[in-house]
């Protein structure tokens, strides 16, 4: 056995899988969503949201994350050190506007798409996350509450 070598692709795939599928399952408890949902696990939770950004962003080289149309938000983005729960709530606005095509979200395995929909149900990213796209467009304004 070679424990110490990493060039066991198929077994790295089996480990990215089983996490994802964790990560889906926890989400989708409402317990465990509700408990995710406090600010005390604000980092813990947009760590995994900027981790899954990151994980569509290499399995897929060519995609690119869409903008949102709403400049307030592009504004906070590019301050220094923008709070962490802004940053992930606006990747994952991002990803549900282009998981809104049917080819990407068929490129994608199910438990990304499932970890991807669950994470934007969680009350950090909702202010971002669950509002139609086109409410940008048409001069919707959320309150971007900063982290203390």
């Amino acid at each position: 056995l070679n424990y110490g070598r990493h060039e066991d692709i198929a077994g790295k795939d089996r480990i990215i899988d089983n996490c994802l599928q964790a990560a889906a399952l926890t989400l989708l408890n409402p317990h465990l969503s509700s408990a995710l949902s406090l600010a005390s696990h604000n980092a813990l939770v947009s760590s995994a949201a900027i981790a899954i950004t990151d994980h569509i962003l290499a399995i897929m080289p060519t995609f690119k994350l869409p903008t949102l149309p709403y400049s307030n938000l592009s504004d906070k983005l590019l301050e220094k050190s923008p709070p962490a729960t802004l940053t992930a709530g606006a990747c994952l606005a991002k990803l549900l506007i282009a998981l809104e095509s049917r080819s990407l979200r068929s490129k994608l395995p199910d438990n990304v798409l499932s970890t991807v929909i669950g994470l934007s149900r969680l009350h950090q990213f909702s202010s971002l996350c669950r509002a139609p796209p086109i409410a940008f467009s048409m001069g919707w304004n959320p309150e971007l509450k900063m982290e203390s």
